[in-house]
């Protein structure tokens, strides 16, 4: 009996854990989100135990790590045509899940063995196990490896280990009462010793409690232990702090509107630099957030509505149409530019080793890149795009700071956009912020100094880059003319009387012929008058009359017309 629950526990972990993979791959979301958060709607999954989602979590991640060689796996042994035959597209990320478990799990001296449940995908693996066995043996040859962990990247070999950080939503909270709903977890370290918060990681009782610290560069932003659990925390679930790299505090630091500004936020979702944003105005104010995928809008409203932010207008469109005359931002003095990267600065994450977008809600780093197979092309069209975006904010005629960042240390997405953009406006010009801060820009241009830069290394947050422009000239920025187009009515065609006319002007001669055909007439009217009252006609001239026929008629008609016409003419 408990081995089959034993193996229905191990059946459900492996099921999820392939919906969740699957759900990655699609761009439904983040590891977390999937697995903690609204993105996963298996309301089962929703509402099992912290417990269990963390034991689905931890085999994902690892499943992550060991991706590329498990799909290589299956690319060179018969698992490909068997998981085509099975027509059913969530097995083949159950394979995967399974395949980690089998070949690097904790359990994997065991083969086969180890694996608890997996039904179908279990037998697919069974049947290929011989394949299965010799390409990996192969695979650990080519790549000089003698154990399993010898096959992962360096950066995956060796993770950089960073505090967490936690960031007080002081529209809901201050430091004060963090700090004592902290304390019985936690102990205070004023002096920010990061050897002991490091060894304080995995605190699972009030005895061997473990410290946290206040950061010295970034107001109302606490330190704590890295694998610090907050799943459960009552502070995090009412929105009274918020999960928040320092490095991704840094630009909504830096650009610090006062109360009542009018802001924009640019590339807003999911929305910790916009509620940072808010918070440091005091909930007053104007901020619009603007976000094109309709998605991660909704994350973005999520976001700000569980921080209880009241002052942000979620604009659900590209940034890039905005019309910067627009009277409605017209008072627009602040905007934070923090586009799409490469992500190449993030650490501790499982996302990056996806080429595909994702966005980390705890962490609030943007990887939306397109899959482009060469990396020069990838950084050239990020960019690009970064450049433009930078250029655009600088179009509003009100706006005096613009903040430009990136979670990248590529100087394609950093020193050279900024070089770009100061080439191609003179408004705006780089000003010097967070003088404290000692890591600067690479020396590729004057006044690098002046632009950030952080090392996951050395300064214990993620990789990333700020800088910040300042107006110094004013704006040439006009609402462009509107042309209004006059309505032209459709040219009637001359009338037979205009027509008319205008022979006669050009001929002469048809006035005087017009004019003694009326007169014709007039006598013609004046002598049917007289005939009308004049005596009866004789017998005589009744019959000469009678015998007239109505050819004879007209022929004596045609001959004192053409007459007239003649003697006309003549004169």
């Amino acid at each position: 009996e408990k081995r089959g629950k034993l193996l229905l526990g191990m059946s459900r972990t492996y099921s999820e854990a392939a919906i969740i993979l699957e759900g990655l791959i699609k761009k439904k979301g983040s590891i977390k989100s999937l697995t903690f958060g609204e993105s996963n709607k298996n309301s089962s999954f929703a509402n099992s135990s912290p417990e269990f989602k963390k034991a689905v979590f931890a085999i994902v991640c690892e499943t992550l790590k060991y991706r590329e060689i498990i799909e290589e796996l299956i690319e060179v042994t018969p698992l490909k045509d068997e998981i085509k035959l099975l027509r059913n597209e969530n097995m083949n990320f159950m394979i995967q899940i399974l395949l980690y478990e089998m070949l690097f799990g904790k359990q994997s001296s065991q083969g086969i063995k180890a694996i608890q449940g997996g039904g179908k995908a279990k037998k697919v693996i069974q049947k290929c196990l011989t394949q299965i066995n010799s390409s990996m043996a192969r695979i650990k040859i080519k790549k000089s490896a003698v154990t399993a962990k010898d096959l992962l990247p360096s950066h995956l070999r060796n993770p950089i280990i960073l505090p967490r950080y936690v960031r007080v939503n002081t529209i809901k909270s201050n430091d004060e009462e963090v700090i004592n709903h902290f304390e019985n977890q936690l102990y205070l370290d004023l002096t920010l010793d990061l050897s002991k918060l490091i060894q304080s990681s995995n605190v699972s009782s009030q005895e061997k409690r473990g410290f946290y610290a206040r950061d010295e560069h970034v107001d109302h932003l606490f330190l704590l232990p890295p694998n610090f659990d907050l799943h459960s925390d009552s502070f995090l679930a009412n929105g009274k702090i918020i999960i928040q790299d320092k490095a991704s505090c840094l630009p909504s630091f830096i650009l610090s509107p006062p109360s009542g500004s009018h802001v924009i936020d640019a590339c807003a979702a999911p929305g910790n630099k916009t509620t940072h944003l808010s918070a440091s105005m005091k909930n007053q104010g104007k901020i619009w957030a603007f976000e094109k995928d309709k998605r991660r809008s909704k994350i973005l409203s999520m976001m700000t509505d569980k921080a209880g932010c009241k002052n942000i207008e979620i604009v659900t469109g590209d940034f890039l149409k905005s019309k910067p005359w627009d009277e409605k931002y017209s008072q627009v003095e602040y905007i934070l530019v923090d586009p799409s990267c490469s992500g190449s600065g993030i650490v501790n994450r499982m996302d990056f080793l996806f080429s595909s977008a994702t966005k980390d809600e705890s962490n609030d780093q943007e990887v939306e890149v397109e899959d482009l197979n060469d990396e020069s092309d990838r950084l050239k069209s990020l960019s690009t795009f970064q450049i433009e975006a930078v250029l655009h904010a600088m179009k509003f005629p009100s706006a005096n700071k613009v903040v430009y960042s990136t979670c990248s240390i590529h100087q394609e997405e950093n020193e050279d956009v900024v070089m770009e953009i100061l080439r191609r406006q003179d408004e705006f010009q780089l000003s010097h912020p967070l003088t404290s801060w000692k890591r600067r820009g690479f020396p590729v241009f004057e006044g690098s100094e002046k632009v950030i830069r952080t090392d996951a290394k050395e300064d214990q947050t993620n990789g990333f880059f700020v800088s910040c422009f300042e107006r110094v000239k004013p704006s040439k920025t006009k609402a462009p003319k509107i042309i209004e187009k006059k309505l032209v009515e459709p040219q009637q065609s001359p009338s037979q009387n205009q027509k008319d006319k205008k022979r006669k002007m050009e001929n002469p001669s048809i006035i005087e012929t017009g004019k003694k055909k009326k007169e014709e007439k007039k006598e013609m009217k004046e002598e049917n008058i007289k005939e009308s009252i004049s005596p009866k006609k004789t017998e005589t001239q009744s019959k000469i009359q009678s015998n007239q026929t109505p050819d004879k008629k007209k022929k004596k008609k045609r001959n004192k017309i053409h007459k007239s016409i003649t003697s006309t003419s003549q004169s």
